[in-house]
Formats: C-alpha cells, structure tokens, sequence
C-alpha cells in the first residue's frame, strides 16, 4: 500500500499504530512516500517505527491546533458579530436556479442536472431552500 504522506492515513498516534499494525498483520505492505518509510509485515525496524511515531506526532499536534484555532475563530465571531451564523452561507436563487426549478416541475432531477448542468447536490440544495422559504 503506498501512502503520500503520514497525515494523510491518520492524525491520531493510536490510529495510526493500529491501522499501520492491523494492515501488516494481513500481510499488506505499508510505504510512506514522502518519508521513504516502509513497514514489511513480520519485519520490525525500530528505527523506522520512531520516525513514523514521531511523524504521527507531528500529525495529531498539527490537528489539535487547527481545531483549537477554528473554535477560538467561532467564539470571537459569536462575540463580535451578532449576524454570526455557522456553516455554509445560503445559496442565492439566481435566475438560473429558478429555472432549475421551474424544470424539476415537470422533469426529474437527474434530467434537469442534464438541461442546466447544475450538480444534483445543488439541485437538491435549492429545492430544499426554497421550500424553506415557502414555509415563512
């Protein structure tokens, strides 16, 4: 199995250990890419193992960090901006997405997704919103 990077199988040292050791156990053999790391099963490299630890680390600090920094980012925005919503701002209904839905009266999705070359995600999307709408 080749991997890119250490960060990219896991961001937890226990994940990582467990995943990197349960895919040995099956006979399956581990390359990390960017580090030139690999894990053979039944070869033991004790050497390697402290890299791929301290690499794992490395991972798991830099995941802390972000979610520590994106929480700290959250509370200072519900302090200071009473508008403050969480998530994904809500999509605007263009004329184009009007459109789309006047199509999805008489056709399926996936029929109008071919018409107006809108994803079904955001198909489903602004139906879902303007039904909301609707409702207030």
């Amino acid at each position: 199995m080749l991997v890119t990077k250490i960060d990219r199988l896991a961001r937890s040292i226990v994940d990582l250990n467990s995943i990197v050791s349960s895919l040995n156990d099956q006979g399956v053999t581990i390359t990390f890419l960017d580090n030139s790391l690999t894990f053979e099963p039944n070869k033991k490299d004790s050497m390697q193992t402290l890299m791929m630890n301290m690499l794992g680390s490395f991972a798991q600090f830099e995941r802390d960090l972000i979610v520590t920094r994106t929480q700290e980012g959250k509370q200072w925005h519900r302090a200071n901006n009473k508008n403050y919503r969480e998530g994904r701002p809500k999509r605007v209904l263009n004329d184009r997405y009007k459109h789309a839905l006047e199509l999805m009266k008489t056709h399926s999705m996936r029929e109008v997704m071919k018409m107006t070359d809108i994803s079904l995600s955001t198909l489903k999307r602004i139906k879902k919103q303007a039904r909301e709408e609707q409702q207030h």
